[in-house]
């Protein structure tokens, strides 16, 4: 299989790359993420995912990889984009609002294929309820440090799990990519599963 270059530093969908079988090499990329405060939750994702791999593409054209994909994730709650917490207490109170509450997590993925010049995009969407949670619960939860540098103040596949009542759609749009989507697009533009 072809190698992709995944936009993206996060280990999350690193994890995810690896545990598909797809080889890549992780290029990170640093682009300015504010957006308007009433940008809808699919076109907020999709837009950022998209800067980030054109701040890819027009920095680096990595020689030999001709494949290149970026993701965003972001929570949305009464009417609210929620991105990553950055302290303690903003994922506190993340964790409060959440609490016995249902949110959408929407992940977008652009996928690049250099040879082609054709850029594809997806967004998909889950639903999760969490059970009410106590202060202790958020205390324990928020010592462990899974809240640090993700959408939501949470991770699906960490601790958080004990915390999910209910998830429609694909665990993998939660985590930050969609397998099921990211398939379907490399297949799109003929990527070769069986070398």
């Amino acid at each position: 299989m072809e190698t992709i270059i995944l936009a993206s530093s996060s280990p999350r969908r690193q994890e995810l790359l690896r545990i598909a079988g797809i080889p890549f090499v992780a290029a990170p990329t640093h682009v300015d993420e504010t957006l308007p405060k009433d940008i809808e939750p699919h076109v907020a994702v999709l837009t950022l995912a998209n800067k980030k791999i054109d701040a890819f593409i027009s920095g680096n054209q990595r020689g030999g990889c001709n494949w290149v994909l970026a993701a965003d994730t972001l929570v949305r709650f009464n009417g609210n984009n929620i991105g990553k917490p950055k302290t303690r207490e903003e994922a506190d109170l993340l964790l409060q609002q959440l609490s016995g509450k249902q949110h959408t997590v929407y992940t977008a993925m652009v996928l690049y294929n250099k040879p082609l010049k054709r850029k594809i995009e997806s967004v998909d969407v889950s639903s999760i309820k969490m059970v009410p949670l106590s202060h202790k619960d958020r205390e324990w939860y928020l010592d462990t440090g899974e809240w640090q540098d993700v959408a939501g103040g949470y991770r699906l596949q960490g601790k958080a799990q004990y915390f999910i009542e209910e998830l429609i759609g694909a665990p993998s749009t939660v985590i930050g990519l969609p397998l099921h989507k990211l398939y379907k697009m490399l297949s799109k533009l003929n990527y070769n599963f069986l070398d």
